[in-house]
């Protein structure tokens, strides 16, 4: 059996979530959330470098969710992901190079790999991560605006 994780406060941190209900079905998480996501947008966007980081960037759009906004990427851009995240280059795959119909080396067209860890991304996560203390601080202001120290929402 593996070893239990201990977060101090997280107990807590669950109960005064579960007070704030359906928080994320407010219509100021949600105009919160696509604020967020177009600052993501554009950040990402700025930090597109090649032309394919571009064309990808440009595909980036926020969209409404039930539970917010999200940041949809590749809408009618098939390699967009590889634009993002890169991918192994040299590897042997079937293709028809010169057609004909044979094994060939491939995902040149991409950057290397970048992983699927914190340092992944080339233009949309690294947008993210450079944001991350603004993305806090705005959801922290809302749920400080919405709600008491306890978690119950506020009545104005």
């Amino acid at each position: 059996m593996g070893d239990m994780v201990r977060m101090e406060g997280f107990d807590e941190a669950r109960r005064a979530l579960k007070r704030m209900e359906d928080v994320d079905r407010s219509r100021e998480y949600k105009a919160t959330s696509r604020e967020i996501a177009d600052l993501v947008v554009r950040e990402a966007r700025g930090n597109a470098s090649t032309r394919m980081e571009r064309r990808a960037a440009q595909t980036l759009q926020p969209v409404a969710l039930e539970a917010g906004a999200a940041v949809r990427l590749g809408r009618g851009f098939p390699p967009a992901l590889g634009a993002e995240f890169g991918a192994d280059r040299n590897q042997r795959r079937l293709g028809r190079p010169h057609g004909t119909v044979a094994p060939v080396t491939g995902w040149n067209q991409f950057r290397p790999w970048k992983g699927n860890d914190t340092g992944a991304g080339y233009f949309m996560w690294p947008a993210i991560r450079a944001n991350a203390d603004e993305i806090v601080n705005r959801y922290t202001a809302l749920f400080d605006e919405l709600f008491d120290e306890d978690g119950r929402r506020r009545s104005d």
